[in-house]
């Protein structure tokens, strides 16, 4: 050790000094804390505290180390206790996150107001098991809404179909999103054989493109469809088996107020999320047989003003209070799950007015 190094080990710290180094002390061992603290007052590295959260999450702060000398033999030791710390603050911040979990809804198209749509949609992402979502308008939210879902789920692929590019493109879509989310818009583009093609991928989780072999896909479908007139389901340009796959139709209407353009979504905003979404998909969530005939009375009485299939509407309600559960990172669906599982599909049926939120991104 030089003169130097033993002068500055020996004088007092100051106070902000000695605060840093209680900030990452407790984090770590005892013979970590010896290495840290000798040099932190050698001067050999600093402190600092960058913040880790969303723009639903309060940020939190946290410490990490900052070599200040290049190539040195603490570097392995930093970066590993530095790892560690933001281990913990992460998953801090993911318990934080479960207590109210469909706040993160507000990440998707956060200047628009569509609760109910957008909380399908986040339930969609966290749900292990496949249920399908179609958005029917022409309001440009809907693009809006599969642009941000395709960039928050951790597995996703996107298309968009127009008159002059439909034909293959569905199963690059369906190979590239197997066992994730596949985002599909202008749904009204796909001729017969497509829909034919796309709804029985979405019914069974494999494709079979004619002359190839059976392709894997294992996907959650999440769709936008122009109406032609009215929006009503007899009014939507897609085939009875196709619209008989999807298990939420929302009918979005725009407003008076003009809906803004969309921005992009913060790198902190896209990574905690994907985060939190990889930590709560370790999961197992269990479904209770009590509750079973809350499910069955409720789509009973749902079928009657919906033209959905009863079995889809049974599955993707447990879907839903299963992923809702996995997002509080419980490992069984309770009553109050179910139930607001079941409000969400209930909106559905509705038309949704599309308006712009008083936040913007």
């Amino acid at each position: 050790m030089s003169f130097l190094d033993l002068f500055r080990q020996l004088r007092p710290l100051r106070h902000d000094d000695q605060t840093k180094l209680e900030s990452i002390g407790k984090h770590l061992s005892s013979e970590e804390q010896d290495i840290i603290y000798a040099a932190y007052r050698q001067r050999k590295l600093a402190i600092h505290f960058p913040t880790f959260g969303t723009g639903v999450v309060t940020d939190e702060a946290f410490p990490q180390l900052h070599l200040l000398a290049a190539g040195s033999h603490l570097e392995e030791l930093a970066a590993s206790i530095n790892a560690k710390v933001r281990s913990k603050v992460e998953h801090k911040l993911f318990h934080r996150i479960a207590d109210h979990p469909l706040h993160l809804s507000a990440l998707l198209a956060p200047h628009l107001r569509i609760p109910a749509a957008k909380e399908a949609i986040l339930l969609q992402i966290f749900s292990r098991e496949r249920f399908h979502i179609l958005l029917a308008g022409d309001t440009g939210a809907e693009q809006q809404l599969l642009h941000d879902a395709a960039a928050l789920a951790p597995r996703a692929s996107a298309a968009a179909f127009s008159r002059k590019k439909a034909a293959g493109a569905v199963f690059s879509a369906l190979q590239q999103a197997d066992q994730g989310l596949c985002c599909l818009s202008g749904l009204q583009h796909l001729n017969n054989s497509e829909q034919a093609a796309l709804a029985s991928a979405m019914e069974k989780g494999e494709a079979h493109p004619r002359g190839k072999p059976t392709l894997d896909a294992r996907i959650k479908v999440l769709a936008a469809v122009s109406p032609r007139k009215s929006l009503a389901a007899e009014a939507l340009p897609i085939s009875a088996p196709l619209l008989r796959a999807f298990s939420l139709i929302f009918f979005l209407k725009k407003g008076k107020e003009d809906i803004p353009d969309a921005g992009q979504l913060s790198a902190a905003d896209l990574a905690l999320f994907q985060d939190f979404a990889r930590f709560a998909s370790s999961v197992s969530v269990q479904f209770p047989s009590a509750l079973e005939h809350e499910v069955l009375a409720f789509v009973e009485r749902l079928q009657k003003k919906s033209r959905l299939s009863h079995p889809h509407l049974i599955s993707a309600v447990i879907s839903m209070a299963q992923a809702l559960s996995r997002m509080h990172l419980a490992d069984k669906v309770g009553k109050s799950e179910l139930r607001q599982a079941m409000d969400i599909m209930e909106q559905s049926l509705a038309v949704q007015n599309v308006s712009a939120a008083s936040r913007s991104r």
